[in-house]
């Protein structure tokens, strides 16, 4: 189970996060994961989870279809492979 910092922004804003400010107990507000107050949200790699399942479902019909080298299947996989790399690369941050 991790362990989760809380947060709270000078505007009022409350969030756990999963790391802690160097020193504290004090969430680290980029790493926040959960806002607490006014409507609850996910933040982090869960904004990513919509891009990542239409990558994933296509790239699993890739590696299904048939043939000992289908290249279409290998360009529509390689091209959904990139958007799944893209979706965790920006929820991360980078």
């Amino acid at each position: 189970m991790q362990k989760l910092f809380y947060h709270k922004t000078d505007g009022g804003a409350e969030y756990l996060c999963s790391k802690s400010i160097t020193g504290t107990t004090e969430g680290n507000l980029h790493h926040a994961v959960v806002r607490l107050d006014g409507v609850p949200e996910l933040l982090g790699i869960y904004p990513a989870a919509p891009k990542l399942l239409k990558a994933l479902t296509w790239i699993t019909r890739c590696v299904k279809m048939k043939g000992p080298f289908n290249t279409t299947a290998y360009i529509i996989g390689d091209q959904y492979m990139k958007q799944a790399e893209t979706a965790i690369a920006e929820a991360e941050g980078k």
